[in-house]
């Protein structure tokens, strides 16, 4: 009998996988790489979890907060510098920073050399807003595209403004 997937998974607990490094979820934008490692439906929505590879001098995330969701990033390549409430901070390999829901918050790399990140998000959603970008990414003749478009693109996945 075949394991289960996430994939293949009906209506039943969710159950043991391993997603290989070549499997669907990559998505490209701007430069950056974002391959989706879990998804939500993964989890019963409990999490996800995504691995942001951040060309060098190139921005990750813009300033934004959550409503209620707490985002974890883990310093995997390089070094990242996260904005945690208008404060900066280097997260370097190894490093791990907890962003609670309501902290304005955002991270790039001011370095020479490519750096890379995971993200884990509880609750899980907030993965499909990179497939999303990709898509406004690729259907745009300039990056970003006009602040109205992200808002739209942001609205369904917790990701708000800085107030």
């Amino acid at each position: 009998m075949p394991t289960p997937t996430p994939d293949t998974r009906e209506d039943r607990p969710p159950q043991p996988f391993v997603r290989a490094g070549g499997a669907p979820g990559l998505v490209r934008h701007t430069g950056a790489r974002v391959h989706v490692l879990v998804r939500a439906a993964d989890t019963d929505g409990a999490w996800g979890m995504l691995d942001h590879a951040i060309p060098p001098r190139a921005e990750g995330a813009p300033p934004h907060r959550h409503r209620a969701t707490t985002e974890v990033l883990y310093g995997v390549e390089g070094e990242v510098v996260l904005t945690l409430d208008g404060r900066d901070v280097r997260l370097l390999r190894g490093d791990a920073a907890v962003v609670p829901p309501g902290v304005v918050h955002a991270y790039r790399n001011r370095s020479d050399a490519p750096a890379a990140v995971l993200l884990l998000y509880m609750p899980g959603g907030l993965e499909r807003h990179a497939e999303v970008l990709a898509a406004l990414a690729g259907s745009s003749e300039r990056w970003p595209p006009d602040a109205a478009a992200l808002a739209e693109a942001a609205a369904p996945f917790d990701l708000l403004a800085p107030p």
